[in-house]
């Protein structure tokens, strides 16, 4: 199964995917790496997001509802 042989294809060509059929022996190690680096990032995103959030009036405001007293 798994549809025939694996063809011959040259040994020169530069893929930065890594090429054809590539299974690196760290692929563990560098999964983490990029993980670390991917949460990092979004941390960092997250707490100048809070930082600079500015909140508008609240819903009830904008109506004047707590004006009538309801």
């Amino acid at each position: 199964q798994g549809g025939g042989a694996r063809y011959p294809y040259p040994k020169h060509v530069w893929s930065p995917a890594g090429g054809w059929w590539t299974r690196p022996s760290n692929w563990a190690s560098n999964t983490t790496i990029t993980m670390i680096g991917i949460l990092a990032i979004a941390y960092g995103v997250w707490n100048v997001s809070a930082e600079r959030e500015v909140t508008g009036p609240s819903y009830i405001s904008t109506f004047g509802v707590h004006e009538r007293g309801l």
